[in-house]
């Protein structure tokens, strides 16, 4: 099955259920954009559904807390250790007998589950699915022992794990809880393994990505010009999609075709002729059968800047080609897809450069 929320296809595939594995997922509630992209891209993990949990908001600690921690901590540390806190305790009050702890900006290869099914059966403390390895980690046979390991955005406990780490994110030795736990690995005191290559990784986001090796980013063909978490976003919505109109042209015209390959049409209406025949030369190269691109320019008006706004009036054959063309195609689509199913989409263009959002 793959996993990778912004590459799934259309049709979900039975998984084998893990009745003794928790899925939990932190995540700001402020961040709804992420939930969705999760829960409309994955859904679930070895038959188990992701289960968010409200992260500690980092900005509503106050800053006289910090003082009597270890110098360096800032109120985001304060607020991930505590979150990583409470989550762990309320899953060692459960019954289960593993955790699967994930960040809500993670992304997943194709064999992840594969990966994490055999990782169940293995008697150790924690298993990362990801990361950024401060030191390389040592063979031990089908898997590596971690020796140090931070940035973490998928890693498996077990429940003598999560003791472990409970315990010592309380004793709190240095301002951040991914290095302690590292470090404590490094030195010993906790047990961890990962498989030869990463099968979790961070996607690109602005908000938190610290730039380490192992971020990924889903842009199929060409690259929209668009923010990690709402592509991640877009992708998660074209799943179920059959039918994507879309206003203002570029490298999401060519994402859009690609992801609905197989399943979906795009409509694309774009008013600029000299982008229409940029855009047109790269969608015949790419082979794109299912995309409509149409060519409406402005009424009496030329449109030079990309923020100029024009009025409805000198737009008005970009407004009307939609009507056009969903009036023309109407039968098509009714049995294609059904008409209530026809999913109609507005992508709008709002970006500093023509055509790359």
């Amino acid at each position: 099955m793959n996993l990778e929320y912004s590459l799934t296809s259309a049709e979900s595939v039975p998984t084998q259920t893990h009745s003794s594995l928790q899925v939990k997922c932190i995540s700001l509630i402020t961040r709804q954009d992420r939930r969705f992209a999760l829960r409309h891209g994955v859904k679930e993990i070895l038959g188990q559904p992701i289960e968010f949990f409200d992260a500690v908001e980092g900005s509503r600690i106050a800053k006289s807390r910090l003082t009597r921690f270890p110098e360096g901590t800032t109120s985001t540390s304060y607020a991930v250790r505590l979150t990583k806190r409470l989550v762990l305790r309320e899953f060692l009050r459960t019954d289960y007998r593993h955790l699967l702890f994930l960040e809500d900006d993670v992304a997943f290869s194709e064999d992840f589950e594969s990966v994490l099914d055999e990782a169940l059966g293995l008697e150790t403390d924690l298993f990362y699915l990801g990361g950024n390895h401060q030191e390389p980690p040592l063979d031990a046979g089908r898997w590596k022992e971690v020796r140090h390991i931070i940035a973490n955005h998928a890693v498996l406990f077990t429940r003598r794990g999560a003791r472990k780490v409970l315990s010592l994110l309380r004793k709190w030795e240095v301002p951040y809880s991914d290095n302690e736990i590292g470090l404590k690995i490094r030195d010993g005191n906790l047990k961890a393994f990962c498989p030869e290559e990463a099968v979790a990784f961070q996607r690109e986001t602005k908000s938190d990505n610290s730039g380490y090796p192992g971020t990924v980013c889903f842009a199929q063909g060409a690259i929209p010009y668009m923010l990690g978490d709402d592509l991640a976003v877009l992708d998660a919505a074209l799943n179920t999609a059959r039918l994507v109109l879309e206003f203002g042209s570029g490298g999401s015209t060519v994402h859009i075709g690609k992801r609905l390959e197989g399943w979906g049409r795009l409509v694309s209406i774009e008013h600029s002729e000299e982008w229409f025949d940029k855009v047109s030369s790269v969608l015949k190269g790419e082979k794109l059968s299912n995309v409509d691109y149409l060519l409406r320019p402005p009424r009496g008006q030329a449109l030079t800047d990309p923020f100029q706004r024009g009025s409805e009036r000198v737009l008005e054959g970009c407004v009307n080609a939609a009507t056009v063309f969903w009036k023309r195609t109407r039968s098509i689509w009714r049995s294609l897809v059904g008409e209530r199913e026809a999913i109609v989409r507005w992508h709008r263009l709002r970006c500093s450069r023509k055509g790359h959002c």
